[in-house]
């Protein structure tokens, strides 16, 4: 029996080490992993090819002893049972997410984690010195209020921040941004959605979704997961004192997942763009 275990852990360690394989191979691990923690997968996948090897090197070391005089009374069928259940545990927690990781098809995160998690765009509007830093900022990037707002991956967390903390500098201009559709019908009416990407850091686990809102006809009969192209006008939307970004939708055009769907957030680089901009 002991020689057995050390086997189907072996095999189990190889199942995991050929389910991250499949990830990498087919590109799909940057739904579940930010791209810069991909280094520390390779080590894992090493240290899974290793375990498998050492649980085999065990095996053939392992003994099976028939009878050990134990002091037990010579009740080793049920010292064997209990052993048996224990093991079966522990081989339903490892065996179970392996089949659902080979079973499941590898997508994106979609609205219905995103309506869990809501949106975080709303927060008072700021005047005064953040928004003579914002113009500052502008300057610096190159960039003029009367300019149409172009988001894309680059800028994506800028221009989030910029409608949250100085939307009053921004209100009436034209915006342009992609995202996924989800609606939630506790918060908006029926031609108001999200359109968001979700923000990760490390990994699925702390992915959110930011973005605007969207609102007009053409937005009413699109659905949840769709991802769209949105063109329209900045405005906001007063709540309970604080201030939503919308988007008053001229054109909606549907347009195919992204290769790269997340926004994967490099805390490095903003600390030195901040560094850069203080001085």
């Amino acid at each position: 029996m002991r020689k057995f275990n050390h086997i189907l852990f072996s095999v189990i360690f190889l199942g995991y080490a050929g389910l991250l394989l499949k990830l990498i191979a087919s590109e799909n691990l940057k739904y579940y992993v930010s791209p810069k923690m991909n280094v520390f997968m390779y080590f894992f996948l090493g240290m899974l090819f290793l375990l498998s090897l050492t649980e085999v090197l065990r095996f053939f070391k392992a003994k099976d002893i028939a009878e050990i005089s134990c002091g037990c009374g010579g009740e080793h069928h049920n010292h064997n049972h209990k052993r048996w259940l224990k093991n079966s545990v522990t081989y339903f927690f490892f065996v179970v997410p392996l089949v659902f990781g080979f079973a499941l098809s590898d997508q994106s995160l979609d609205s219905s984690l995103a309506e869990k998690r809501l949106v975080q765009n709303t927060n008072q509007t700021n005047t005064g010195t953040a928004k003579q830093e914002s113009e500052k900022e502008h300057e610096a990037n190159g960039i003029t209020t009367e300019e149409p707002i172009v988001i894309t991956s680059d800028n994506f967390l800028y221009w989030v921040d910029q409608f949250i903390t100085n939307i009053d500098e921004h209100v009436g201009r034209k915006v342009e941004t992609i995202g996924f559709v989800f609606h939630n019908a506790d918060y908006f009416n029926e031609d108001e959605k999200f359109v968001v990407r979700y923000t990760m850091t490390c990994c699925a686990a702390d992915a959110y979704p930011e973005g605007v809102v969207a609102k007009g006809e053409l937005i009413k009969s699109v659905p949840d997961d769709t991802w769209v192209r949105v063109t329209g006008t900045l405005a906001k939307n007063p709540v309970e004192g604080f201030y939503h970004p919308i988007v008053l939708i001229d054109r909606v055009e549907t347009i195919e997942t992204p290769d790269e769907p997340y926004i994967y957030l490099d805390f490095s680089e903003m600390l030195d763009a901040e560094d850069s901009f203080e001085e």
